[in-house]
């Protein structure tokens, strides 16, 4: 299975970072939906912050909406 990692590349994880961290997490782990990316796992001992998600060929939503100009119906 393909996967893509997300990773936090701060290696001062504080609290607010950590919260963050955890309500991405939450969010995901909430939905299931074939236009959302599906959580695979996490990584969430200090330092090494990971998301493991499904893998999407065509990049990011940003990458889609800015960069490759895709219109969305």
């Amino acid at each position: 299975m393909e996967v893509a990692v997300k990773k936090v590349f701060n290696p001062n994880v504080n609290e607010e970072l950590m919260k963050e961290f955890n309500n991405e997490l939450s969010m995901l782990s909430k939905y299931r939906h074939p236009k959302i990316v599906l959580l695979i796992g996490a990584v969430t001992v200090p330092p090494t912050l990971c998301i493991i998600m499904e893998y999407v060929k065509d990049g990011t939503l940003y990458d889609l909406l800015h960069k490759k100009k895709i219109q969305f119906s």
